[in-house]
């Protein structure tokens, strides 16, 4: 049930903000269309930092991410902390594009001024995400009380798990469930 409420809250805070920038000529569904284009990006870009390649570009991106993030800063066993360390995380620089990819779709299709709405409200996104991210690992966080949260923080608990080879999505587990990589807390 924590899990069907947490998608509904993004989805919902998506389609709010939607609504609030539609004075600058973009229609509500645009911005929900780029969210979910965008977790969507997101969530195989995760996938494929966690994949072992040949590639060079590829294994420093696998080693920032998987080999910095989750062995060295958040390793399963030590997975909550009192400070935060995740600010050290160079893997950020990885998802970079989709700003890029996504902002240039509403250029095209909407013109400046919405892109650069759009620019802002996904810089907006992905720093909610990246607090969000920060507050699963840090042992004490006021958002300890709610359920939601919880049930979010044990679904990434199980992604530090092994061989991280589920439950991509940070704070939506819509496209785990889609795909089938979503494990659920037992």
């Amino acid at each position: 049930m924590n899990l069907l409420i947490t998608t509904f809250c993004c989805h919902g805070l998506v389609l709010g903000l939607s609504y609030l920038v539609s004075w600058c000529g973009i229609e509500w569904w645009w911005l929900w269309f780029l969210y979910l284009w965008g977790s969507l990006a997101g969530w195989f870009i995760h996938l494929l930092g966690h994949q072992k390649s040949k590639n060079e570009y590829h294994l420093r991106w696998y080693a920032a991410h998987t080999l910095e993030h989750h062995v060295r800063l958040y390793p399963y066993k030590r997975f909550l902390n009192k400070i935060i360390l995740g600010s050290n995380d160079p893997n950020e620089v990885y998802y970079r594009p989709i700003l890029y990819v996504l902002g240039s779709t509403t250029l095209i299709f909407k013109g400046w001024f919405p892109m650069i709405v759009v620019c802002i409200v996904i810089v907006l996104i992905a720093l909610v995400v990246s607090w969000f991210h920060d507050q699963y690992h840090l042992d004490g966080t006021v958002l300890e009380k709610y359920g939601w949260f919880l049930t979010l923080r044990e679904i990434h608990r199980i992604h530090h798990r092994g061989q991280m080879q589920t439950n991509y999505g940070v704070i939506d587990p819509f496209w785990d469930y889609v795909f089938g990589t979503l494990v659920m807390p037992e």
